[in-house]
């Protein structure tokens, strides 16, 4: 939508410049002069409004992508980092791919938050947050970044329904960030099955996967901190 209204403004300063392209050499700074010389707005906006049905065809913009995530973690503290990302992202004809591939990192520690450190406390008598502070609420910092982050955009895959040719980017970059909370429940099944626990896979029903759960599902007894 946002898109289509830009393009749109384009349209209509194309429209009022057109009498002053006089020649195809004319540099751009002469024609902007000579069009606000004779007083043309040189300031334009444009809308576009959203059809009646969602069904159209001009909101499919669904996109894919797929997500690796190494992960190395302290079984007795509940401590990790995240070595490595990969991310392989469908942004069909990207129309900046720094751009794109910027909105991609963003939306991955936005993610990396959610599902790993951002959890909202309360209490229970006053309905006050009990961590709504930057001390104690804890988004991911440029510490949390991954030691080694790779971002690569699909080649030739066009999007025929999109403005030019373009797929989403911002907002599913946020679910390859779910690459590193299942990275994380695969250490812990490891750490489990190292101390002689369970040798079932452990799931996290309750995100976000925080330090203090992933300590706790561990297992991990006194007799794992004598040297």
């Amino acid at each position: 939508m946002c898109s289509l209204a830009l393009m749109h403004a384009c349209e209509e300063l194309n429209r009022r410049l057109a009498p002053f392209r006089t020649s195809p050499t004319l540099a751009w700074a002469d024609l902007i002069n000579n069009a606000a010389n004779a007083g043309v707005n040189l300031s334009a906006s444009g809308w576009s409004n959203a059809p009646a049905s969602t069904n159209t065809s001009m909101f499919r913009f669904n996109t894919c992508a797929a997500s690796l995530c190494e992960v190395e973690l302290d079984g007795l503290t509940g401590q990790y980092e995240v070595k490595e990302v990969d991310i392989l992202f469908d942004a069909g004809i990207s129309l900046n791919p720094i751009i794109d591939v910027g909105q991609v990192e963003g939306g991955f520690i936005f993610g990396m938050g959610l599902f790993t450190s951002e959890e909202i406390g309360w209490d229970p008598k006053t309905a006050h947050t009990t961590n709504g502070t930057t001390w104690e609420y804890k988004v991911p910092s440029a510490y949390d970044v991954p030691e080694s982050f790779n971002i690569a955009l699909m080649k030739d895959c066009p999007n025929p329904l999109g403005v030019l040719g373009a797929k989403v980017v911002g907002e599913p970059g946020v679910a390859m960030a779910t690459s590193v909370w299942m990275a994380l429940e695969d250490a812990v099944t490891a750490v489990r099955i190292a101390n002689g626990g369970p040798t079932n896979r452990w799931v996290c029903t309750d995100l976000p996967i925080t330090v203090d759960k992933i300590q706790q599902a561990c297992g991990t007894s006194v007799s794992n901190y004598v040297l």
